[in-house]
């Protein structure tokens, strides 16, 4: 993206949310900001103790046999089954949690501006998680908001205005930087695709 524009800002949810403080954490120098939304850092099924364990047992049994392990999918009722996978991976699952550990640890090194949004009631995601990642932050440009609702595809459903939060966010990113027009129009742009 640096090809395209003189600042990058990244707008993730859930893991791709993990993700874009993940990299933040890196300071990479063009980068103006991140909006995460729905960042599973604490998640609410319980069950994902028992991940390392099944994954290992797995790997196990893919090395004396043929298999895929004994449990190498998750059955998964998602909101919009029309665009998300049915089953995700044990191995999925396992390597979500060593890189939502490493971001928890990573946290403090974020530097550039965050706003970060959560439902109330998200049915994957425990609000606690993302307090979690506020208090961690190491940046002082950050923000935290909460929407009300039981839904986890708060930014796809645009529950809260969620949309128009991130898009208010890059427009602020924007002002403080004073881009031209056509760099500020580009960034929406890409937003929008990005959310849409």
């Amino acid at each position: 993206m640096s090809a395209f524009a003189r600042r990058i800002c990244l707008v993730g949810f859930s893991t791709g949310g993990a993700l874009s403080l993940r990299l933040a954490a890196d300071c990479p120098e063009r980068l103006a900001g991140v909006a995460a939304i729905s960042v599973p850092m604490k998640l609410r099924d319980r069950n994902m103790i028992f991940v390392p364990l099944v994954h290992g047992t797995n790997q196990l049994v893919r090395w004396v046999s043929s298999s895929e392990g004994i449990v190498p999918f998750r059955r998964r009722d998602s909101e919009h089954p029309h665009i998300n996978y049915h089953n995700v991976p044990i191995r999925s699952l396992y390597e979500l949690r060593r890189m939502v550990d490493e971001l928890e640890e990573r946290l403090p090194d974020v530097q550039c501006p965050v706003t970060l949004i959560q439902g109330t009631d998200d049915p994957i995601v425990g609000p606690e998680g993302a307090e979690l990642i506020h208090k961690r932050l190491g940046t002082s440009q950050k923000k935290l908001f909460t929407v009300p609702s039981t839904r986890h595809g708060i930014l796809y459903e645009d529950i809260g205005d969620t949309q128009e939060m991130i898009l208010s966010f890059l427009a602020a990113l924007s002002s403080s930087d004073r881009p031209d027009r056509a760099t500020f129009a580009d960034t929406l742009w890409l937003t929008d695709r990005l959310i849409t």
